[in-house]
């Protein structure tokens, strides 16, 4: 690649000569800030990728004429310049204090600024362009640019830039990287050579710091303060470690971020992304959140899914991504920590497309946010006192039914479990004192339809087997329905789980690969691997599949969820 202008740091490609060191020419922004004028970025990376800067120097200024031993030989020399960094770091940050041991080191070089850093206290990792950086760190360091190698967002609580910030080509970049991985009240630590300072000042072109095919960058001190803070950074400290020099310590600005999460549509498949907001939001705040539900047409889909993530008190929007058919986007949760963007689909995760089919569990689930098994949203009292004033003496004594759509039934139950099927159990449930009610959205209407004509064939009247309120209640409502119910019970769905998070108990039946839809490719785990592993183990759940399912083992299994309840009832638990 040929030659390219750097652009300054504040936007401006126009410059005026300042010195010309080895043959390279070094500009005067109209902001002051020098930098050199042009770099081939390929030749100045490969210059620390291929590992000659550390074991030879650079074209400026090679370890052999300077006197200086290559970087893997001086370690004695910079652990100890290392161990007086991190005495002066411990003034602003205790590693024996929380999680304010997560240490990242950008440029790590030989290892000599982690190896101090570990000894007192802090649990360290690095970045470098090269691979042969800091050996006996090697499992600790990712090989790349800081904003690219997978750091998560506010996932550090020191981020130091030693002697590195001046060679990165986009220090820009780099900064809003560290912005974003960097904890609400981390600090991120740079040092330079000072432009400003007093041997610099004397000493111009000759300063031992203007060396040109390694250092890109000359800042004074009072440029980097006026930088960090255009960049959302706040300067808490400043310090001149030896002359000619500076060490800025810098926190982020304590700021709103509008935070944008892209997930999927659906009840069930924004459970997934539910239990993460927690975390999301205790690492961003203060921020707002707007989850962008991403699916191809607005449908009821999308419809149920904004009116349940709308209750949950992380989330302060809910828009909708019309995909136009398109996939759902790559789950790779925050790809770019310089950005509060995550993209949450784990979709494969759970069900994968291809084989060997074998899902994860949801606690698997991308580790680097912590999770939370809290109820991830609360059923509004409004909707709780509606479903009393409805059922009147039926409340408490109800079952709640979701049976789903005819689309959902042909890939999940048919031709194993029919509405016939549904019929006789919910006429089986009425006859032992419990009354169905049938939640669901309006498109649900016409299976239901069809289940109310086999409960008229069997020689009953639907309206005295159950209360129908498919598509007269809203997605609340029907929370609330299923949260004061006996058991609920239904198709494989995110809505019959719902209960499972607020105390409730649900029976829920599920397809099976080859027998439930040829076409699909329902992995094994599908019954549970959606549910947090507190519901798993609660004995609240049960989990039956398509093929193994009868109306007088599903009968069996709602009498033992509703005598348990007898029971608890007759202790006065």
């Amino acid at each position: 690649m040929a030659p390219k202008k750097l652009q300054c740091v504040c936007g401006e490609f126009a410059s005026k000569p300042w010195a010309v060191v080895n043959q390279i020419p070094i500009v005067e922004c109209s902001c002051g800030v020098c930098r050199v004028e042009s770099v081939d970025p390929d030749k100045y990376i490969s210059l620390y990728t291929s590992g000659k800067y550390h074991a030879e120097g650079s074209d400026d200024l090679p370890h052999a004429s300077a006197g200086r031993e290559p970087h893997v030989s001086r370690f004695d020399t910079d652990y100890e310049v290392a161990k007086k960094r991190v005495d002066k770091l411990l003034r602003y940050v205790n590693p024996d204090i929380g999680d304010s041991d997560l240490l990242l080191d950008v440029g790590c070089a030989n290892g000599a600024f982690m190896t101090a850093a570990a000894e007192a206290g802090f649990t360290v990792s690095g970045c470098d362009l090269s691979s042969d950086a800091a050996p006996s760190w090697s499992k600790f360091i990712r090989c790349g640019d800081l904003r690219t190698v997978g750091f998560q967002r506010r996932s550090k609580a020191v981020i130091t830039f030693n002697d590195s910030f001046e060679h990165f080509i986009d220090p820009l970049s780099a900064l809003k990287a560290a912005c974003g991985i960097l904890k609400r009240n981390g600090i991120l630590v740079i040092e330079i050579p000072d432009m400003g300072s007093k041997d610099a000042i004397e000493q111009g072109v000759r300063f031992k710091h203007v060396k040109p095919h390694e250092h890109l960058w000359y800042f004074t001190a009072t440029q980097l303060r006026e930088l960090l803070e255009s960049e959302g950074f706040i300067v808490v400290g400043m310090d001149v470690p030896i002359n000619g020099k500076v060490t800025v310590y810098a926190s982020p600005i304590v700021a709103v971020t509008e935070v944008d999460i892209y997930g999927p549509p659906g009840v069930g498949d924004t459970l997934w992304t539910l239990q993460k907001l927690k975390a999301i939001y205790e690492n961003e705040s203060p921020c707002r959140i707007r989850f962008i539900v991403c699916s191809s047409g607005e449908d009821k889909v999308v419809t149920r899914a904004k009116d349940f993530l709308l209750l949950c008190p992380y989330i302060s929007a809910v828009e909708h991504k019309n995909l136009a058919g398109q996939p759902l986007p790559r789950d790779v949760g925050c790809e770019d920590p310089s950005r509060p963007i995550y993209e949450l689909f784990p979709n494969d995760h759970l069900e994968p497309k291809v084989a060997p089919f074998a899902g994860k569990c949801i606690e698997e689930w991308r580790p680097e946010l912590a999770d939370d098994w809290e109820p991830p949203f609360e059923v509004p009292q409004a909707a709780l006192l509606q479903t009393r004033l409805r059922l009147g003496h039926f409340y408490g004594k109800h079952v709640a039914v979701y049976m789903s759509s005819h689309v959902w039934n042909n890939v999940v139950s048919m031709p194993h479990w029919s509405p016939r099927h549904w019929a006789e159990l919910l006429i089986r449930i009425s006859q032992e004192g419990f009354k169905p009610v049938i939640v669901g959205a309006g498109q649900d209407s016409a299976y239901a339809s069809d289940v109310a004509t086999e409960i008229v064939r069997l020689g009953r009247i639907p309206s005295s087997v159950w209360i129908n309120a498919i598509g007269r209640t809203t997605l609340p409502l029907a929370m609330a329905y299923m949260q004061t119910s006996a058991v609920t019970i239904g198709v494989a769905n995110g809505l019959p789980m719902l209960p499972l998070y607020t105390g409730g108990k649900a029976i829920i039946f599920w397809p099976t690969r080859g027998l439930s839809n040829t076409k699909a490719t329902f992995c094994p785990e599908f019954e549970y691997n959606w549910l947090n592993p507190q519901i798993r183990k609660s004995g609240r759940y049960t989990a039956l599949v398509v093929g193994q399912l009868t109306v007088d083992s599903f009968m069996e299994h709602i009498r033992r969820a509703v005598s348990t309840d007898k029971a608890n009832a007759a202790q006065g638990i």
